[in-house]
């Protein structure tokens, strides 16, 4: 198992109450935003004295956080979806089930209880099918309209929002497809970047690529990695919110496929293994790294795709990491277009641009909305001349 995986809880329930023949099933909640969000939840039973439940609820495991779970065991009325009452709940930690090979014994009580009638659960945790440290994704467009007079050409980001007032992290952008109700390319994003608490939720905004002006949003809408969990298909089917905030009830998006891939740093590549090696390396230089003025990032960023693209004629599998280091104080507009203009020509090369923030009470950060260095993380963001990143 590495530091962070996808583990499949199974669940075992000993000593049910009599009136679990009515239906009963087991409900796993984490604690987020103040309230209880649901992560998952087993089929429908009808036995009574002890079952145990075929369908496993997917959790995300992350090696250092405390990580606890309800689990709710709930009593259906008869031949009826409403619940008639919780039987009993028990709180689990994560990493205490892992720690003790993967198998939990505890108690489940409710208001009243003897220790003769309450509700015993076992919990089993194994790592999933899906054992990743990065996830694919992939997902498909219903009825979009760009309510404007320009053709559809529909892509979409997808940001991890911070709580709080963090900046928002694009974590991906889709190609451009001319069609209104699309089905994107699949991509991969290592599972470090989603949300798994209360850090945050993801978004999902699609946008219309209007050509010789700036791009209109079609609509857009908010998850969560454990939502994306429960799988493909209608229960993870979105309908779009517009600009002004309205359901717009015949557009949607759906999640089509979700899987994983190992992404831990086995290609071999000349320069830096893994992430945790670029990490490293920024470490070490970043106690010698010299300052400079005027601020344009136009000509470093030119160097590398330069570099690039002489790699990819070469056909080397190498992908290549640069880490500006700024307050965000950009020299003029001029500085502004010609670095949007080498960023948008980068993005085509397999190279990742990093802006690490630097200030000081004489050199504050500039990274208030609106400013010129703000633009530059625009998820739509064009080159002078109109082409996309």
């Amino acid at each position: 198992m590495t530091s962070e995986d996808i583990i499949e809880l199974e669940f075992k329930v000993d000593q049910l109450p009599i009136q679990s023949r009515q239906g009963c099933r087991i409900l796993v909640s984490v604690s987020q935003f103040s309230q209880d969000v649901e992560v998952g939840k087993t089929e429908k039973r009808f036995d009574i004295s002890s079952i145990t439940f075929n369908e496993k609820v997917k959790v995300f495991f992350r090696l250092g956080e405390n990580q606890e779970y309800k689990v709710h065991l709930l009593i259906y009325r008869p031949e009826s979806e409403e619940i008639e009452r919780i039987a009993g709940e028990a709180t689990i930690n994560l990493l205490s089930v892992l720690k003790q090979s993967g198998t939990l014994t505890t108690i489940m009580p409710s208001e009243s209880f003897t220790l003769n009638t309450v509700p015993i659960l076992t919990v089993t945790a194994q790592g999933g099918t899906d054992q990743m440290n990065g996830t694919f994704l992939q997902f498909s467009g219903h009825s979009l309209d760009p309510r404007n007079n320009h053709p559809i050409a529909a892509y979409f980001v997808l940001s991890m929002i911070p709580k709080g007032n963090g900046m928002p992290i694009i974590l991906y952008r889709s190609e451009v497809i001319n069609k209104n109700s699309p089905k994107w390319k699949e991509f991969v994003i290592p599972t470090r970047y989603f949300s798994t608490s209360s850090e945050g939720t993801l978004e999902f905004a699609c946008y219309n690529f209007n050509n010789n002006t700036g791009d209109s949003l079609i609509g857009k809408f908010s998850t969560s990695f454990y939502q994306l969990l429960r799988g493909a298909g209608a229960i993870n089917k979105y309908i779009l919110h517009c600009a002004a905030g309205k359901k717009k009830e015949e557009m949607s998006i759906e999640l089509c496929k979700i899987g994983s891939n190992q992404t831990n740093g086995n290609i071999l590549n000349p320069f830096c293994r893994s992430v945790i090696d670029v990490e490293e390396y920024y470490r070490r230089c970043a106690l010698s790294v010299l300052f400079f003025a005027p601020t344009n990032y136009s000509n470093i960023i030119s160097n590398v795709t330069k570099q690039a693209i002489a790699a990819e004629r070469s056909h080397l599998n190498i992908h290549f990491v640069l880490i500006i280091l700024t307050n965000g104080s950009v020299s003029n507009q001029g500085a502004l277009k010609d670095t949007c203009d080498e960023i948008v020509k980068a993005s085509k090369y397999p190279i990742s641009i990093i802006f690490v923030g630097i200030g000081n009470p004489q050199h504050p950060l500039r990274l208030e909305e609106g400013s010129k260095f703000m633009q530059i993380f625009s998820p739509t963001l064009k080159s002078t001349d109109g082409m996309k990143i």
